[in-house]
């Protein structure tokens, strides 16, 4: 019998079509021998019917506390530890353009790095300390690196711990974002139009499609990700005091001058993909909808009449208009938009004053540098000898304790109740489906659960 490893996630999809949440597993993940099971449903069962509610509230208030005490230790050793990251990230930049015998001039920050971090570096050659380095902070089993943070900072608690393997994911997050943002920043220097098209949409077609083939994801992700950035990029500019102009209303020559540019434009690479022999059914489309609009500039100028009623440009508005038009696709629709406004004065000016902007030190924040406010972070439980803070290292015994009694026992210690803080346990019964997955040979790598919504501020 073939092994089916899946990940797992209960009780906490939404779906869109029916608007609830809705149990059971989804994503079957060949590639990963791992079961993640995400759950919010404990019992309280075995508590006395007329007290279970309270119990449950106390319970999901005290976890709410423990996540508030993790947002707050994250605040406090963020400085320290994501400016390490930070540090890393400068110096691998710098070694990459370096050649390998000319590493000896970074011996100095590397020396005050590894300091930091504790690190052995007597004997060690520039290229090798700085592979160990690379290890320690990239490559290093999270756990492993969130407990020598502990160790230097001499907090060892459940609490610690959890809170320096969260800056640790955090850190590493850091720098996979900040390649990321200059992948574009790259990208937008030489595809202006791609990039005002992210300006004034919040959204890049054949930049979404550049990320999902860079970094070999779905769409959907290099899709938000885009997005993601664009909503920052957008504060960032509000925070410099930047305002984007108009759109404006366009006029038929400024219409017909700009199909006629990307009309050529994609008519060399419908040439070229002819040449190699490529699939040019796309970009034949493309074109004929081009020619529609050249032969027909209304179907664009409608679209910015003046009208109080009018919702601002937005990629949704766009879209459902140009569903309207029969024959023209909404991608024709949006490249001449872009080249037309690519035109004006005022925005080649604003283009060029973005780019200057669009950095990974201007888009993207530091984690935890900024008050996290009422909305701490949902505490992770795992099993253990007593409760402890997410921390993996006994998903042996999560999947021993599932499979020989199909439940897990919580103890979650000074649960505010009205006898006093006193701890409490209570139980989660994983379902069939977990349990199948289990006995067909999939292998637990955590186990988390949220409680339940209680009141914002946690009671002291």
């Amino acid at each position: 019998m073939s092994v089916q490893f899946v990940n797992i996630r209960t009780g906490a999809e939404f779906s869109t079509a029916t608007g609830r949440f809705t149990p059971g597993i989804y994503d079957v993940v060949p590639e990963e021998v791992v079961v993640r099971a995400y759950m919010n449903g404990v019992s309280f069962k075995h508590f006395p019917a007329p007290e279970r509610r309270s119990y449950q509230v106390a319970v999901a208030q005290r976890i709410r506390e423990l996540g508030h005490d993790v947002a707050l230790k994250c605040q406090q050793y963020a400085p320290a530890v994501i400016d390490l990251f930070a540090r890393w990230y400068e110096l691998e930049a710098h070694a990459q353009l370096l050649e390998a015998n000319a590493l000896t001039e970074l011996m100095p920050p590397m020396l005050e790095l590894a300091a930091a971090l504790k690190m052995k570096t007597t004997g060690l050659a520039p290229d090798k300390l700085l592979a160990n380095l690379r290890h320690a902070l990239t490559r290093r089993n999270p756990k492993h690196l969130a407990a020598d943070f502990a160790a230097h900072c001499r907090d060892r608690s459940n609490l610690g711990q959890a809170s320096f393997l969260r800056l640790v994911a955090a850190g590493r997050g850091f720098l996979d974002a900040q390649g990321k943002v200059e992948l574009l920043q790259t990208h937008f220097e030489a595809e202006r139009d791609e990039f005002l098209s992210f300006l004034l949409f919040r959204r890049a077609t054949w930049t979404e499609l550049l990320l999902a083939r860079r970094y070999r994801t779905v769409y959907s992700w290099a899709r938000n990700f885009v997005v993601g950035t664009a909503n920052k990029f957008q504060a960032a500019l509000q925070s410099a005091g930047v305002r984007l102009p108009e759109v404006g209303v366009l006029t038929a020559p400024k219409v017909r001058q700009a199909v006629g540019e990307v009309a050529g434009e994609v008519q060399e690479s419908l040439a070229e993909k002819q040449e190699a022999g490529g699939d040019v059914s796309r970009i034949q489309r493309l074109l004929n909808s081009l020619r529609l609009i050249e032969a027909n500039p209304d179907v664009i100028t409608t679209f910015f009449e003046p009208d109080p009623t009018d919702s601002p440009l937005t990629w949704k508005r766009l879209k459902a208009y140009a569903n309207t038009i029969r024959g023209i696709s909404f991608s024709a629709i949006r490249k001449v938009i872009v080249r037309a406004c690519s035109h004006r004065p005022e925005w080649q000016h604003a283009i060029e004053r973005c780019l200057r902007l669009f950095t990974p030190e201007t888009t993207l924040k530091r984690p935890f540098h900024e008050r996290v406010g009422l909305h701490p972070l949902p505490i992770d439980l795992v099993m253990g000898s007593k409760y402890v803070i997410y921390r993996p290292g006994n998903a042996a015994q999560l999947q021993a304790l599932l499979l020989r009694e199909g439940r897990i026992w919580f103890e979650i210690p000074q649960v505010p109740l009205a006898t006093g803080r006193q701890t409490v346990k209570v139980v989660w019964v994983a379902q069939k489906s977990v349990l199948r997955a289990l006995k067909n040979g999939a292998k637990v790598k955590s186990l988390r659960f949220s409680m339940p919504k209680v009141p914002a501020r946690p009671s002291r």
